[in-house]
Formats: C-alpha cells, sequence, structure tokens
C-alpha cells in the first residue's frame, strides 16, 4: 500500500514547480515535524521547486522556534492555483490551517486519523500509524539511496514520532515504530538536545502540573477531568496554550482522562480526551470535534458544554462496564452533579 502510493506520490511531485505544504489549525509537533521534514526532503532532492509552508507568521511559539523556524509571507491566491498543496496529519477539510487549500490545483493527503470525506486526488491515510512523521520516515527510507535523507530530517521526524506516542507510552507504538527510531538514530541526529527541547520544564510550570492534578476531580466510573481556566493560567504566567491532558495519565483505574482548558488567543474553551483502551472519538465527534480512537479533542464556547460532554462519557463508561471502578477515589463536584441529575447531556 505505501510503496504503490509512494510511485503515485512521486509522479505528482515531478509535475509541479510549486509546492504548498499544509498543516491542521492549532498544529502539534507531529504536525510540525511532519511539515518541516517534507520540507528539507524536498528542498535536497528537488532543489529547483519552490516549497512553502502554509504557516502564517507569528504562529509559532518561542519554544517551538528551537527546533521549527519558520517566518515567511504566506504565497497568494494565485501562486497557489499552479501549486500541488500536501496536507499532513489532517483528515478534513475544515481543520486546515489557513483554509487556502482549495486553492491549490491538486491535492494529497498524508495522515494517520481516521478518515471522513475524500477531498484530495490523492491520498495515504492508516489510522494503524502513531504518527504521520512515521510515515514520511518509512517512504524517505523506501527511497533510499536514490534520495538523500540527512540528520537535519531524521531530527525533525523524531521529534514528530516521540511527541505523538507520549515518549513511546501510548499503546499506538507499533514494533515498526521502534525500527523507524532505530534508522532515525542512526542518522547521527542529537538525541538530547530534542529531549531536552520537548520534555523539560521549568519549575514554575511544575508547579502549574501539580495545580491542575490537585484540581481534578473523579468520577465513580473511571473518568477523571480537570478544567484550567484563564485564572490559573495567568497565576503562572503562561503566555502559550499549555496541553494539559497528559498531566492526568497513568492514574490507577481510570480508563479515560480529560482536561477542558482556556484558549487566551481564540477565547474558546478546548477539551482534550485520552483513553487507555476503550474509544472514544466518537463522543469528540457528537460534540464537534474528533480525533483518533484513543486520542480526541473538541472545542466550546461555553464551558458548560465540557460538563455535558462529561456526563456522556461516564455514561459511555458505565455501559461499557467501568462502574464504581474508582468509587473509593471519587471526588465530587457539583456541576458535573447537576448536568447528570438533569440529564442536561447528548446520549449515544
Amino acid at each position: 500500500m505505501l510503496k504503490n502510493f509512494v510511485s503515485k506520490f512521486l509522479v505528482k511531485l515531478n509535475e509541479y514547480e510549486n509546492i504548498a505544504i499544509f498543516v491542521h489549525i492549532d498544529p502539534d509537533f507531529d504536525a510540525y515535524a511532519s511539515a518541516f521534514g517534507l520540507r528539507k526532503w524536498l528542498q535536497d532532492n528537488f532543489p529547483n521547486k519552490n516549497v512553502r509552508l502554509m504557516i502564517p507568521q507569528g504562529i509559532l511559539r518561542e519554544e517551538e522556534k528551537f527546533l521549527f523556524d519558520y517566518d515567511k509571507p504566506l504565497p497568494s491566491e494565485k501562486e497557489l492555483k499552479t501549486a500541488l498543496g500536501i496536507l499532513l496529519d489532517t483528515p478534513n477539510t475544515e481543520r486546515v490551517l489557513t483554509q487556502q487549500h482549495i486553492h491549490c490545483k491538486e491535492l494529497v493527503i498524508i495522515d494517520h486519523h481516521p478518515k471522513i470525506k475524500g477531498f484530495a486526488q490523492l491520498e495515504f491515510i492508516d489510522p494503524t500509524y502513531p504518527a504521520v512523521s512515521q510515515i514520511l520516515a518509512e517512504i524517505f527510507f523506501y527511497l533510499e539511496p536514490d534520495y538523500v535523507f540527512n540528520s537535519e530530517l531524521a531530527q525533525y521526524l523524531y521529534a514528530g514520532i516521540i511527541t505523538d506516542t507520549n515518549n513511546f507510552m501510548s499503546l499506538a507504538v507499533l514494533p515498526s515504530t521502534y525500527q523507524a527510531l532505530s534508522k532515525l538514530v542512526s542518522k547521527g541526529l542529537n538525541r538530547s538536545a530534542i529531549h531536552n527541547f520537548i520534555f523539560v520544564k521549568n519549575y514554575k510550570f511544575k508547579l502549574f502540573i501539580s495545580d491542575v492534578v490537585r484540581r481534578a476531580k473523579l468520577t465513580n466510573n473511571g473518568l477523571v477531568f480537570a478544567v484550567v481556566d484563564k485564572k490559573l493560567i495567568n497565576k503562572y504566567f503562561i503566555k502559550d496554550f499549555p496541553h494539559t491532558v497528559p498531566f492526568l495519565e497513568n492514574i490507577l483505574n481510570v480508563e479515560v482522562w480529560t482536561t477542558l482548558t482556556y484558549d487566551l488567543n481564540s477565547r474558546l474553551w478546548r477539551a482534550s480526551i485520552r483513553s487507555k483502551e476503550i474509544i472514544i472519538n466518537h463522543i469528540a465527534k457528537l460534540y464537534g470535534g474528533g480525533g483518533h480512537k484513543n486520542a480526541a479533542a473538541t472545542q466550546f464556547k461555553r464551558k458548560s458544554t465540557y460538563y455535558k460532554l462529561l456526563v456522556t462519557l461516564d455514561e459511555y463508561l458505565v455501559n461499557a462496564g467501568y462502574g464504581g471502578v474508582t468509587r473509593t477515589d471519587f471526588k465530587f463536584c457539583l456541576k458535573f452533579a447537576f448536568f447528570k441529575f438533569f440529564r442536561f447531556y447528548k446520549k449515544l
């Protein structure tokens, strides 16, 4: 399947002089890593092509610029009309950052999210992969030695894989993931610098983590959640949107963990949901979001909608056989109890 895609992908690349690389809204490390990695590979192997990243100026956070540094204006609609658009890490057109992909002559999708609706001329979508960076790594390794694959490219893809797999703690990690990592490391990348860049946090941020955990509430049925509001974010002088859901992972008997965090830039409440084994992306979709089977997200204008989501999740866990698994750790939440009692939530 991948080999068949690669041959068609090369044909498509050779048809275009202009290439635009797109990522999803609120890009994570896998999105950035795959985009910067693909651009590097194209620049090394197709030096005469005009390759542009569709990343608006000012969107990269200061701490991200250590690895991902890009500050160029976006191409015009006229330029995009002659370009091949390559969409990475996003399966649906609504979540494409800039929305300028609609102007491209043709589109290619490379993604690891469940397919929603086809809208590209060529696509490789495989939800079994833990990261798009691994898909690209396998493509580039397959094309060696005819095409250049250097340590800078390996550094991008390594960063994408270790973040989307939560430093290999995710159950989505495949045997082939370790094989890909082994080959990437053999390229001579600086693992220590990458790990420090991604995982080392200052003391104040560690206090922020502990505060979020302390505020977390548990239901009787294997669900833990925390609300991170504007006041808490300002308390620790956090400038950029913090990804808080990892703070609640690996709690005994908890099957689903989720956080609601206020985004100071968009002024929206963003909910992230994770699970050990039970599938949860259909519930995120019910509330306007989506994602992977065990990692999904959505966003709300009103905080109250989150409590509806929580009650739906809790009822889902009960029906799946998790009723009472965290009864001894139960922490009461009045708002959750209110929405559950009056049945103000969406049923599956």
